[in-house]
This record gives C-alpha cells, structure tokens and sequence, in this order.
C-alpha cells in the first residue's frame, strides 16, 4: 500500500539525512493519514470521494441524454 512504502522511504530518508529532517518528518505524518484512511476505506468506515470521478460522472450523464 502507498502509505507503507512512503513511510519506509521517509524513515530511510530520516536515517540518512539525505533530505531535511523536516521534509521526512512530513512524509511520514502523511504517509500515516494514508495509511489510515486507505483502511478506513478497506472496512467501509468512509466512502472514497473522487472530484474527478463526480465530474467524469456529470459529463456521461449529460452525453447520454
């Protein structure tokens, strides 16, 4: 999962000092809040709300009327 992998590289990153601590630390905050709602998601606690998925959703009903 994308969460898992962001914060496997934010952590090497972290280690590493490649980048600045604060850009790590702020890869892995965000990895966590993906982690999370991609399980939120997986057990149906939430929906998964896409801005492209409503407009697609728009412009094939118009198309068909």
């Amino acid at each position: 999962m994308l969460g898992i992998n962001t914060m496997m590289y934010s952590y090497i990153f972290y280690k590493t000092k490649l980048v600045p601590r604060f850009i790590s630390i702020l890869g892995m905050t965000g990895a966590t809040l993906v982690f999370i709602c991609a399980l939120l998601v997986m057990f149906g606690v939430i929906q998964q709300v896409s801005v492209w998925g409503a407009i697609l959703a728009c412009v094939s009903v118009q198309t068909i009327d």
